[in-house]
């Protein structure tokens, strides 16, 4: 296939993610890293959210700062990095996709059919595979751009894949160890085999990329806050595995390990047939990411043995890349253009569109068996069909569901931007003009994004702590004192969810008279507390309506 043709796919799928993503709008997290570098939010030095978003050092806190502090709104800016997270991902899978299919239609279709797949699926290993229609911009983007990279590395676009290279430890510095860890066991396995240099054609452009990344950690330097090291901080830590969600043991029943498992002995294979010599990167990407993940996946069964460091960086989200690269590569070396393709794709799409919300391992075995019927038939009753075959009728069956499911998609989803850019919540606006720190119930979150009003803390997101450690014994204080929690004894409803669970405590703050209220005022700085609207709290209610109530302290 002709350059400028890759060229053109790329675009025009990450054009059509960029609208995917944008159909799709969230409050971004990355807004807040912004607001608070941009100075538009004012903490405490000693509050535990500022205390994670001063500590992380990614680029998109920068970008998104500068874009606040020129006058962007947030609401816009959010629409805007929901549609940045599609543009990559699409571009991304598209390009998997045509890498092994060569077929730019099934190429530009794939990405949509994928996400839905994933959707009710949930392949990821610990950590969920985010393509969009997430909040979580650092999970979602870093993983698209690591696609990318890869993506574009193998369809020859070297200087761009570099340029992202180098780019990448300023956008997510755990994906770059990983990254990097893979791109050292591959080059390790070609010196050994006295093979090309894996690094040659993307130095320039990786340097660049590189000297970015480095501006930007001169700048985090900067801005950062150093904390005194907080003494006997290990009883925390090892409390924190109860409430953490994306560091737990992966049990070998997960579909992650197998599919991993499989890609290793597939590209292995692959790898001896002198007939797939001109995709060696492709499988040696698949050996060694599928070797990383498992060892990943075995080190989370010992996380009090585990190099602090590597445990932050959850080791098992290696596992995740294969989960798609083994997909695209399947789906795409079958093709459309292939009989069993073609049934393969038919039988992905009617199970979507019958809204069947099984496992993973029931649709696998579904699928499968359905599959190798039809392709046995056909074996059979091969001259029976072979004309019909010859005219080509069969290819347009799933091009025609394709388009059928992408309808679907856009006419249910369309009116999720003009919703989210017009819509005002009246409690959300009372909260901008409030003055002070404000107390959020149970799992609210992207309160700040919202109305840079600052935050006690979000009870959501309590994993956040394992980035900024000198914050766990100030929330394990507040967890006890307002949410009526104990960080190292937490109830069962909250293990391993990442942080409180939607009204764990309404019947506590129900429960709690002025006096105490009042306590808590003068103790954490709190002027206002916004709840689910549910409660009823013995405070004055200023506004309220059918999702959150907003209450004022005395």
């Amino acid at each position: 296939m002709k350059t400028h043709n890759v060229g053109y796919l790329l675009i025009f799928s990450a054009m059509w993610g960029g609208i995917v993503g944008m159909m799709h709008p969230h409050w971004q997290l990355a807004i807040e890293g912004g607001q608070v570098w941009a100075g538009l939010v004012d903490y405490p030095l000693d509050n535990p959210n500022f205390m994670y978003l001063n500590h992380a050092w990614t680029m998109v806190h920068q970008a998104t700062g500068l874009l606040l502090y020129a006058g962007l709104p947030e609401k816009l800016l959010s629409l805007f990095i929901s549609g940045l997270i599609g543009f990559v991902s699409c571009m991304a899978i598209s390009g998997l996709m045509f890498y092994f299919s060569r077929s730019i239609l099934f190429s530009i279709l794939f990405p949509v059919l994928y996400y839905l797949i994933e959707k009710q699926m949930h392949l990821g290993a610990n950590y969920p595979i985010m393509l969009w229609d997430v909040p979580h911009t650092y999970g979602a983007l870093s993983f698209s751009i690591v696609l990318l990279i890869v993506s574009l590395w193998l369809l020859n676009k070297h200087r761009l894949a570099g340029f992202l290279l180098g780019l990448l430890p300023s956008l997510h510095i755990a994906w770059a160890f990983f990254v990097y860890l893979v791109m050292t066991l591959i080059q390790v396995k070609r010196w050994c085999c006295k093979q090309n240099n894996l690094w040659q054609r993307i130095m320039p452009a990786f340097i660049c990329g590189s000297l970015i990344s480095l501006i930007s950690f001169m700048d985090y330097q900067y801005h950062l806050i150093q904390y005194p090291e907080v003494m006997q901080l290990k009883p925390f830590i090892k409390a924190f595995q109860q409430w953490d969600c994306h560091r737990m043991p992966l049990p070998v029943t997960h579909p992650a390990i197998w599919i991993n498992i499989i890609a290793i002995i597939y590209s292995i294979f692959c790898l001896q047939s002198q007939s797939f010599t001109p995709r060696v990167l492709a499988y040696e990407w698949m050996i060694a990411c599928g070797v990383l993940g498992l060892v990943g996946a075995l080190l989370s069964y010992l996380p009090n043995n585990m190099y602090l460091y590597i445990y932050r960086m959850i080791p098992t989200r290696v596992l995740n890349v294969n989960v798609v690269f083994l997909i695209a590569c399947c789906a795409g070396q079958l093709n459309i253009n292939n009989f069993r393709g073609a049934v393969l794709v038919v039988l992905t799409c009617v199970m979507y569109l019958s809204g069947m919300m099984i496992s993973f391992w029931a649709a696998a075995f579904t699928i499968s068996g359905v599959f190798f019927g039809i392709t046995w038939i056909k074996e059979i009753f091969s001259k029976q069909v072979e004309n019909w075959i010859q005219h080509d009728q069969w290819r347009y069956i799933p091009l025609f569901l394709m388009v059928i499911i992408h309808c679907q998609f856009i006419v249910q989803h369309i009116s999720n931007i003009s919703k989210f850019i017009f819509h005002k919540d009246l409690v959300i606006e009372e909260v901008k003009k409030t003055k002070g720190i404000l107390l959020t119930a149970s799992n609210i979150m992207l309160i700040q994004a919202r109305t840079r009003k600052p935050v006690l803390l979000y009870g959501e997101s309590l994993d956040m702590v394992m980035y900024a450690m000198a914050s766990m014994p100030t929330v394990s204080h507040i967890l006890n004192d307002i949410y009526g929690i104990s960080w190292c004894n937490p109830p069962e409803s909250v293990l391993h969810k990442g942080g409180l669970t939607s009204c764990i405590d309404q019947k506590l703050w129900e429960n709690r008279s002025l006096d105490q209220w009042i306590e808590i005022k003068e103790k954490y700085n709190v002027s206002y507390v916004l709840t689910y609207a549910s409660y009823q709290l013995n405070l004055k209610l200023v506004e309220k309506n059918s999702y959150y109530g907003l209450y004022r302290l005395p």
